[in-house]
């Protein structure tokens, strides 16, 4: 049986709009490129335009955070560790920001009222569909309100707006589509070259004649860094109904259960479950004060699938 533990939840490991460490660093850069773009017209138009002067200053100061802002996640962040939370409120931030600076200097005649394209075009490319179309209908708001509400009375053209955000939404959904076909394409090309290489290694490993205890070894890290799970192990069922660690990995300050330790197989447990059914077993989130082994040791959430040789769970 082959095991794996996250210390957190399942649906809360699900939750971050952008799992993947390469992916969240590049968006992470690009938005502060982004930012520091704004700064830099922002502050240019709010001084060389005819803009609102009480609210100059308040531009100003608003433009300036925004470049320490694209500073910070260009350089400073390390999203490679850092939920990319940050990095959803940071655009629609930027999306108001858009807004403001629009009224501010020159309203539907802005050059600032088209940065929010370029903030739709990030969103459709980076966040999940669900975010990108928030983002989207946002970026609509942005580009139609100068021309409805932010203008003298009888001069607000409401079909042009209309067919701006019409425009606006479709090319967004159109962003979202491909690239959410890309990155399932490019996930699954990943995963199966990742499944091969460590398919591949454990392979070798017993084609060597390398020692049982270095394979199950092998199998756990390889599973492990797969899965991106924070332990993994390989058990051994034993004839008197308990089972056995022969091969464990964690992550350097997740929970460990050593190699050789002999676990009893309660009824109703995940591996009882397991070998009953022949069948994988997955917890999602175990109940505060739950009696599994697992939750005890501190992890949130279990997957396990079994070994089977000739035709009988191993484990």
């Amino acid at each position: 049986m082959t095991v794996a533990m996250a210390r957190a939840p399942a649906f809360l490991a699900a939750s971050d709009p952008l799992p993947d460490p390469r992916e969240r660093r590049l968006a992470g850069r690009v938005g502060g490129i982004l930012y520091l773009a704004a700064c830099l017209i922002g502050t240019t138009l709010v001084t060389a335009t005819d803009a609102v002067e009480r609210l100059h200053g308040v531009f100003l100061v608003l433009s300036l955070l925004g470049g320490a802002w694209g500073l910070a996640c260009f350089w400073l962040v390390p999203w490679k560790r850092w939920p990319a939370w940050p990095l959803v409120a940071g655009t629609f931030t930027g999306l108001a920001l858009a807004l403001l600076g629009t009224v501010i200097t020159g309203g539907e005649n802005s050059p600032v009222r088209l940065q929010a394209l370029f903030v739709l075009v990030y969103a459709a490319y980076f966040f999940p569909p669900r975010l990108a179309t928030a983002a989207a209908l946002s970026t609509a708001a942005t580009t139609c309100l100068p021309l409805v509400v932010f203008v003298a009375p009888g001069e607000g053209r409401p079909l042009q707006a209309g067919l701006d955000a019409l425009i606006l939404l479709s090319a967004g959904q159109v962003i979202v589509a491909a690239s959410a076909a890309m990155r399932t394409a490019r996930a699954a090309a990943e995963g199966a070259a990742q499944r091969e290489e460590a398919l591949g290694a454990v392979a070798t490993a017993i084609a060597s004649e390398a020692p049982l205890e270095r394979t199950f070894e092998l199998a756990a890290v390889r599973l492990g860094a797969l899965l991106g799970a924070d332990g993994t192990t390989v058990m051994r069922f034993d004839p008197d109904d308990r089972v056995t660690v022969v091969g464990v990995w964690t992550t350097p300050d997740a929970p460990v259960v050593p190699v050789g330790t002999s676990l009893e197989v309660r009824a109703g447990s995940e591996h009882a479950r397991l070998r009953a059914s022949q069948a994988p077993v997955r917890v999602d989130a175990y109940d505060d004060g739950a009696a599994s082994h697992v939750a005890r040791l501190g992890y949130g959430s279990f997957v396990a699938v079994p070994v089977v040789v000739a035709g009988e769970v191993w484990g």
